[in-house]
């Protein structure tokens, strides 16, 4: 017998949902709560905080889906950065075995590096992915910054408004 209906008894801090909730929500709650989901995971990442929330929010809205294939590389070693989301699945890097929730590149995405490590799906994984030309095309924008700027910059000017602001605050 399914229960239709709870009362919390004092404040609660955490919803759980399940996959088949999901698909109850109208397109723009599901899609309030992915990114609301996502922003969690990618703020496990110290590097994901040195970004501005709007910025955060701006790689976010950034993030594409996709499916890689078993076998398939989700990053492969000497390619150019990217920000790679395990979404759904899992995948192998070193011969250990990664699952939901692994963040790849986002260290050579911020530093200007190639990708160091080469990752496997195994098995059908859904992930999320972020080009560092996307990526730095979505911050210039934000910024109204019509030239090309690096993450390194983007995140060097952050370091700086923050100093700036503990030290006239």
């Amino acid at each position: 017998q399914t229960q239709n209906a709870a009362q919390a008894v004092d404040k609660v801090s955490c919803l759980a949902l399940g996959k088949a909730d999901l698909t109850k929500f109208s397109d723009a709650v599901r899609a309030a709560l992915t990114r609301a989901a996502t922003s969690a995971l990618l703020e496990t990442s110290k590097v994901f905080g040195a970004f501005t929330q709007d910025q955060q929010y701006a790689i976010i809205e950034g993030l594409a889906e996709s499916t890689v294939e078993d076998g398939q590389d989700l990053v492969k070693e000497g390619d150019n950065a990217s920000l790679v989301v395990l979404v759904d699945g899992s995948a192998v890097m070193d011969g250990k075995t990664v699952k939901n929730g692994t963040l790849f590149g986002l260290t050579e995405l911020t530093s200007g590096m190639k990708i160091s490590d080469t990752v496997k799906a195994s098995g059908a994984c859904k992930v999320y992915r972020l080009s560092g030309e996307d990526l730095c095309s979505a911050l210039a924008k934000l910024h109204g910054i019509s030239t090309t700027v690096t993450v390194e910059e983007i995140l060097r000017l952050n370091e700086i408004k923050t100093a700036l602001t503990e030290i006239f605050l």
